[in-house]
């Protein structure tokens, strides 16, 4: 008898049993877990079904190995995210295969963001596919004209509301454009994410707006059968991460010189840098100009003068700092140079704002046309032990002459017990 692996000889002797052994090497899954804007998350969980499970380093980095090779499901989670679905299905047949994970905020308003249950939530003239997806079963699919819309909540005490979606273009066309929108009662910010992509590629957005927000997702461009395919998945509205502030103990020797009575806050105060300072994306956004400055060669610009621009935007630059609860006092002081040719509604202001976003105080509130450098000083003595957000910014409404004003040298001086300022 003969059978296949297998010999088998009659007559004298022993039969023979002939094996064939194939010998794997063994493969390993790593990547990285990230947030809604892309900051490394430490400390989150990485599980294989019914395997092992890695947890992701400072620098949000996870590493699954000595796996067979096969097919494997895995899924993501972090203690204060919200819930991801899993990846099913990965084939992994020799050496590494690498996949992100993006985790969402836990206040998400967006209903159905992996369209797991089809296109409930959305208004839409697009599908949903079954046979690709990043995470989860689902995505939608959008090609020629289609688009998808969902109205939202956007809280005014969220945190930095940022939009955060997962999308994969398997087929691209020079002329079609891939928008996204954000449509509010005063203004519609559009974003235009790049179709000359590979795989799935993730998108983040900030969101200045409140209260009611249509979120928007189309395609623009030729409607036949050549025209762009968009995949969409994992689409979430909400907070940002909290920025993580590194404490240093003091230590106290002998020898050693106490530490000086006054400390700056603010970093890049004279903006001669492109760091530190968070300019919203909005209609007209704010920018770091060399046309203006009062210390250094460059200021930040808030507004518009260029009166051909006039637009409906909100310009502005802000910063967030803690202020040690140990402060003796807490002096704020900056240099702004206003130009304005509106008499109705333009506005240049400076506010702040607490570690929930939220509008606390306003320090200016001004439409001012005086051309020249004016110098502002306000205490800021009680807000020690707090964590707040300073927002310079100018508003115009898009109508009439335009608005602008220039601020520079800006410094948060910290002194304590005893100290000069």
């Amino acid at each position: 008898l003969l059978q296949e692996g297998v010999g088998w000889f009659s007559g004298r002797g022993s039969p023979t049993l002939d094996v064939t052994v194939t010998v794997s090497s063994p493969v390993s899954i790593c990547g990285r877990v990230l947030d809604n804007r892309d900051e490394p998350v430490a400390g989150a969980r990485v599980s294989v079904f019914d395997g092992p499970v890695a947890t992701t380093d400072q620098a949000g980095e996870y590493e699954l190995g000595d796996l067979w090779p096969g097919t494997y499901s895995l899924q993501a989670t972090g203690e204060g995210y919200g819930p991801t679905e899993p990846v099913y299905d990965l084939a992994v047949v020799s050496g590494t295969a690498t996949l992100d994970f993006y985790l969402p905020p836990l206040d998400d308003v967006v209903t159905n963001g992996g369209f797991e249950a089809g296109l409930e939530g959305w208004a839409a003239t697009g599908a949903v596919t079954t046979t690709v997806a990043h995470t989860g079963r689902r995505a939608a699919l959008l090609a020629g004209t289609a688009w998808l819309s969902q109205t939202v909540i956007v809280s005014p005490t969220i945190y930095s509301p940022t939009l955060s979606f997962l999308y994969s273009v398997p087929i691209s066309e020079a002329s079609s454009v891939f928008n996204v929108t954000l449509s509010a009662l005063t203004e519609t910010v559009v974003y235009t994410p790049s179709l000359t992509t590979e795989g799935w590629v993730h998108a983040w957005y900030p969101v200045d707006a409140r209260g009611e927000v249509e979120v928007g997702f189309g395609l623009t461009g030729p409607t036949e059968v050549c025209s762009a395919t968009v995949y969409l998945d994992e689409v979430s509205l909400g907070r940002a991460s909290r920025p993580v502030y590194k404490v240093h103990l003091p230590v106290v020797m002998r020898g050693f010189a106490p530490p000086p009575p006054c400390t700056e806050l603010i970093v890049n105060g004279g903006f001669e840098a492109d760091e530190s300072w968070d300019i919203p994306l909005t209609a007209y956004p704010a920018g770091y100009s060399t046309i203006r400055a009062h210390g250094g060669d460059r200021s930040m610009r808030l507004g518009i003068e260029a009166a051909g621009d006039n637009v409906e935007s909100y310009s502005s630059a802000q910063q967030t700092v803690a202020i040690p609860a140990e402060a003796a006092s807490v002096t704020l002081s900056f240099w702004r140079y206003p130009v304005s040719g509106d008499t109705a509604h333009d506005l240049q202001y400076a506010v702040i704002l607490d570690e929930d976003g939220q509008w606390v105080d306003t320090l200016l509130w001004d439409r001012s046309d005086a051309q020249e450098w004016l110098r502002a000083e306000y205490d800021l003595t009680s807000y020690a032990g707090q964590t707040i957000t300073l927002r310079f910014g100018v508003y115009n409404d898009g109508t009439g002459g335009v608005t602008a004003m220039y601020v520079d040298d800006v410094s948060l001086r910290v002194c304590y017990g005893g100290g000069a300022q």
